[in-house]
């Protein structure tokens, strides 16, 4: 007997994993977020979410393992974009740019599946 292993289904448990680690990390963070006066709407966090899915394109291999990943700056990048677009306050946001350590996006830009997308500084 022969097993044939679907590389896309494959892929798509690895997408669906990073997508689930970042919605816990998120909500986490959500409701550490609250303690502190601050709100984090559950749309943004869909919005990352969403992100997450649709670019985490790059195949990782680590010892014994394969995980699929989306750039963090780019992420990082579309956070701090959504937050402003959703109105968020400078607490909020600056919250949120503090639980990710590492840069905002790559000089200035940042991919969002095909479209080269430029940060408002």
């Amino acid at each position: 007997m022969i097993l044939k292993i679907n590389p896309y289904a494959l892929e798509q448990k690895n997408i669906e994993r990073e997508v689930s680690e970042t919605r816990n990390f998120f909500l986490k963070k959500k409701s550490i977020a609250l303690q502190k006066g601050l709100l984090i709407p559950d749309d943004l966090i869909a919005e990352i979410e969403s992100f997450v899915e649709r670019n985490s394109l790059a195949t990782l291999n680590g010892i014994n393992k394969t995980w699929n990943k989306c750039c963090d700056r780019c992420l990082k990048a579309h956070i701090m974009r959504k937050a402003e677009e959703f109105g968020l306050d400078n607490g909020t946001i600056k919250y949120l740019e503090s639980l990710m350590k590492t840069e905002t996006g790559h000089n200035g830009y940042y991919l969002d599946e095909d479209k080269l997308i430029k940060l408002c500084v």
